[in-house]
């Protein structure tokens, strides 16, 4: 979303502010560790902000244990989520598509959690006053299907489906799994690779579910099928 002021001043739009005392980063973070000693670990976007003479840390999201990035082009997707939610165009000519692809899918992920508006002051430090945008000139990031999902939850409720997870005692990713393996059945019959895909590239259903199916590894949802 673009704003601008009465005077004509541009406005970004962004989910992760930061001053000169604030930096944004990605980790890796141990999550558990296997009877056979195999460690686990997970990625997580991080931001941390000095306060005086403290760092604080705090997790902006958790990009899962199968993000896909080398390490050696964190910092470049850092630049580009934030520059994305800015509503500027590109400004890396060279940037992989994978990359480009990363940023776009997570920048549309931390808006969707909240973003903040930069609030601009004028030459008296008045805050600026708002205007109405152009509803033609609004460009929208990632736009999904909600529809056909929408009304498969909700068959699903009257077939008492969560209940028969409950009893099964899946856990809730195995849960979105087999409840994106359903809809994606019902919405677009194919093979399972198929049924990832559109969970992937068209369909909004990780919003009514949580947690991010493309970020959910092939085997977990092949799994579920099953």
């Amino acid at each position: 979303m673009v704003v601008y002021t009465a005077t004509g001043d541009y406005i970004g739009f962004r989910a992760i502010p930061t001053t000169p005392y604030t930096t944004v980063f990605i980790r890796r973070a141990l999550t558990r560790t296997g009877a056979d000693g195999t460690r686990y670990y997970t990625f997580r976007l991080c931001q941390a902000k000095r306060e005086g003479d403290r760092v604080r840390q705090r997790t902006l999201l958790n990009l899962g244990a199968h993000f896909r990035v080398e390490k050696k082009h964190w910092r470049c997707l850092c630049q580009r989520i934030e520059t994305v939610l800015m509503g500027q165009l590109e400004l890396w000519p060279d940037l992989s598509s994978h990359i480009e692809g990363e940023a776009q899918r997570i920048a549309a992920l931390l808006a969707a959690r909240g973003a903040e508006v930069i609030e601009p002051t004028d030459r008296n430090g008045a805050v600026a006053d708002w205007r109405v945008v152009n509803a033609n000139a609004i460009k929208t990031i990632r736009s999904r299907t909600v529809g056909v999902e929408h009304v498969g939850l909700w068959a699903m409720e009257q077939l008492k489906m969560p209940t028969l997870f409950d009893r099964l005692q899946m856990t809730p990713s195995m849960r979105r799994a087999a409840i994106g393996s359903i809809i994606g059945r019902l919405a677009q019959p194919g093979s399972e690779r198929a049924t990832k895909h559109w969970l992937e590239r068209n369909s909004g259903l990780d919003e009514f579910v949580g947690g991010s199916y493309e970020a959910m590894g092939p085997m977990h949802l092949y799994r579920a099928s099953d």
